[in-house]
């Protein structure tokens, strides 16, 4: 009788494992790197970084995926990589061992040549004209407005000023057919006379932010033209005909 209630008391258990995927409850996803609106150079590596940690605040290994709106794709926590030109807006997704799912939005995320961008300021135009031996000068300032395209190669834009000499009113318009290759600058600005543009060469530079640049030439062999611009980057948005599309 009492071997029986022995055996009867004796209770058996099933070994308890922990869940393997238990570290990932309650895990939070940041971003690190890039933040949104944020300006990268073209054909300079971004970062990204992305960190995953428990409700204490410990790491966790695990690679999240990166996915922009320019069909482009990342996968890690951290590492770098050129992206191509245009205005990123990049999910940032962890789909975890244990079911949850994590995601960070990024947006306004910029990538053009450092030198891309709009321009604001001044052109210069001086005119030196022989008459029988008598020489008349005048000069005229207008606003000018340039555009540096998104790989930072092509320049275009115009001006305008009126030239006032010998009764006269000259109005012209100046057009900008420029090119850039690694800050300098090159083309010709034609002076729209309406009738037929007159072509002058151009030269100048672009860095930090500024563009500048020198134009002249005789005319007809009895007037003499002389320009110079300088222009300040007020904005890196560009024209939607500027813009590389999706």
């Amino acid at each position: 009788m009492l071997l029986l209630l022995a055996c009867a008391g004796e209770i058996t258990t099933e070994p308890v494992f922990p869940d393997e995927t238990s570290e990932f409850d309650g895990a939070t996803l940041s971003v690190v790197s890039p933040s949104s609106n944020s300006f990268h150079p073209l054909d300079t590596p971004t970062v990204f970084e992305a960190v995953i940690v428990d409700p204490d605040g410990n790491p966790l290994d695990f690679d999240p995926i990166w996915t922009s709106t320019l069909d482009w794709e990342g996968t890690g926590s951290l590492f770098e990589e050129e992206l191509d030109v245009g205005t990123h807006d990049i999910q940032v997704v962890a789909e975890l061992p244990n079911g949850d799912v994590l995601k960070h939005d990024l947006s306004g995320i910029l990538v053009q040549h450092e030198d891309a961008g709009i321009y604001v300021g001044d052109l210069s135009v001086s005119l030196a004209i022989d008459v029988s031996g008598t020489a008349f000068q005048a000069a005229c300032t207008g606003a000018t407005e340039l555009t540096v395209d998104a790989y930072g190669e092509l320049i275009d834009g115009d001006s305008a000023c009126t030239i006032s000499l010998l009764g006269y009113e000259l109005e012209t318009t100046y057009v900008f057919y420029l090119e850039a290759d690694d800050g300098l600058v090159g083309g010709e600005t034609a002076a729209d006379l309406s009738w037929f543009e007159l072509p002058f060469e151009t030269t100048g530079e672009v860095f930090g932010g500024v563009l500048t640049g020198s134009f002249g030439a005789d005319v007809a062999g009895y007037a003499t033209v002389e320009g110079s611009f300088e222009a300040v980057r007020v904005t890196r948005s560009l024209p939607e005909e500027e813009i590389p599309s999706e």
